[in-house]
């Protein structure tokens, strides 16, 4: 899962905002994070990964599928916020058992 980076997306204010208002946060977020797909759809068509979701989600995140090194060209990538990992890692020990 990859989370996109978008501007004015952090910060606490001084109170709840309200249903409207974060909804327009979520679609700003979403939004924003839409700009950054034609540059994560190069990074994983150089490495054979693709996207597993069209569109990135409230918080701007797109699954995506990818080898290590496109995880890594991700990781480098100016638009990308965060990468989380949901497969499980084993050290190359434990690959043999």
């Amino acid at each position: 899962m990859v989370t996109l980076g978008a501007e004015g997306n952090g910060g606490a204010g001084p109170a709840r905002p309200s249903r409207a208002e974060r909804q327009d946060a979520a679609e700003r977020v979403s939004q924003g994070a839409e700009a950054a797909l034609p540059e994560i759809d190069q990074i994983l068509e150089r490495f054979d990964g693709h996207r597993l979701a069209e569109h990135p989600n409230a918080i701007g995140a797109t699954p995506v599928e990818t080898t290590v090194r496109g995880v890594i060209a991700l990781a480098g990538a100016d638009c990308v916020k965060t990468i989380l990992e949901d497969q499980n890692i084993l050290p190359i020990g434990d690959l043999n058992s």
